[in-house]
């Protein structure tokens, strides 16, 4: 999961141990018992996720691959470089710094390379077929088996239902609320399939937990990672983190009270979430309610005015919203736009377009927002346009310009 994790924010390593480390055997590969892996945690973590998602184990068993401490952080180095879009990751860092999510003198880029050294101890990596396996996981054994259940279910998922993952998430780069929304499925269903395994190992209901989200956020083994760490960077990015796992499962653990996992199959991967409104609210997905196609218009780089240049534009989605404004004042969220700039001395400039499902919502959203941008919100339309400019460097007039082009 950990490439789904770098996904649009951001394969193989070097530094693999040698084959010596590896034995095959009946059911894959099988490692050397000095090096801490013992073959009945692979079996039953292969059973378990096979059980749990519904699908038939594959023919053919993923090999494993383990990694020393030097050439697991070496891996996961060579990981984040080739999947990580320095663009997109600048264009997102400017976003957050613009709307002082994260503050200015921390780096997004710096953030997420510290919360992969201290993540999942084991990847599924979709590029090679096999699992790669940390010292972390080698070390725990038996207590990290919720976390191969998860890797393993992408393995049987990808196997069973022929999903090119990494194929899906490279068209949806660049747009944040989508590829959020998809990797909230992916990882939704693998970590409610993690969670189903142990009730059925327990043969306990899962009907007895209330809120598998907030179950989920508190389960640090079942989202493969407990965030930053870093209370320097606030809610957001830990939030955007854990979401996928948590609301994902509970987006699929709906889904599944009214479906099989069949029909689940035939419908939702065919036909996935477009916006993290989906997986928020459910009910929306399957009601084919789609997210409002948000443009910013075409004389907005003209408005702003010389010095500035574009680091490009994305779909930020509600939950965004909620982090900001608080979960009712980002309910009527209907689509947005935001575009970020930046100036030769380094200084940001985002100008955030949100359209909303009714001007109460829009008026609502206006009142909550913590007054760090210039917005304006018409009491007759379901439109707020903000202004990030955190350092107050854009002339009244310029300002004047960029919201003349949205009444």
């Amino acid at each position: 999961s950990q490439r789904l994790f770098w996904g649009g924010l951001l394969a193989a390593g070097a530094g693999l141990v040698g084959s010596s480390l590896v034995h095959a055997q009946d059911e894959g590969l099988v490692h050397a018992q000095d090096q801490g892996l013992d073959p009945r945690f692979e079996a039953e973590a292969r059973k378990r996720a096979s059980a749990a998602r519904g699908l038939a184990m594959p023919a053919e068993a993923a090999p494993c691959v383990l990694l020393t401490e030097e050439a697991w952080v070496a891996w996961l180095a060579d990981l984040a470089l080739e999947s990580r879009d320095r663009a997109q990751v600048a264009r997102l860092e400017g976003f957050l710094h613009a709307l002082r999510l994260i503050p200015g003198d921390q780096s997004l880029e710096a953030a997420l390379d510290r919360v992969a050294w201290g993540g999942s101890a084991i990847v599924y990596d979709f590029a090679h077929d096999r699992f790669v396996v940390g010292p972390g996981l080698q070390n725990r054994r038996w207590r990290a088996l919720p976390t191969f259940v998860h890797e393993a279910v992408h393995w049987v998922e990808e196997a069973r239902l022929g999903i090119a993952f990494d194929r899906r998430l490279a068209e949806l780069e660049g747009e944040d609320d989508a590829l959020l929304a998809y990797r909230s499925l992916v990882e939704g269903t693998a970590t409610l399939a993690t969670v189903l395994s142990l009730f059925q190992a327990s043969d306990a209901p899962l009907s007895e937990v209330p809120d598998l989200s907030a179950a989920v956020r508190a389960n640090a083994a079942l989202t493969e990672f407990a965030g930053s760490g870093d209370p320097r960077f606030g809610p957001w990015l830990d939030e955007a983190l854990v979401a996928p796992y948590a609301d994902g499962a509970e987006f699929v653990h709906t889904l599944l009270r009214d479906m099989s996992w069949r029909e689940f199959d035939q419908r939702v991967y065919p036909d996935p979430p477009r916006s993290m409104e989906h997986i928020l609210h459910p009910q929306k997905y399957l009601a084919g309610e789609a997210p409002i196609r948000v443009t910013l218009p075409s004389g907005l780089d003209e408005a702003v005015g010389a010095g500035w240049s574009s680091l490009g534009d994305s779909t930020s989605g509600e939950l965004t919203l909620r982090i900001v404004a608080g979960v009712e004042a980002a309910e009527g969220w209907g689509g947005d736009r935001y575009r970020v700039y930046r100036d030769a001395a380094g200084r940001l400039l985002a100008v955030w377009v949100i359209e909303f499902d009714a001007p109460a919502d829009a008026l609502e959203f206006a009142r909550d927002f913590p007054h760090v941008a210039r917005e304006r919100t018409n009491r007759e339309r379901k439109r707020s346009v903000i202004i990030a400019d955190p350092q107050k460097v854009l002339p009244a007039d310029h300002l004047s310009a960029i919201l003349a082009l949205f009444d």
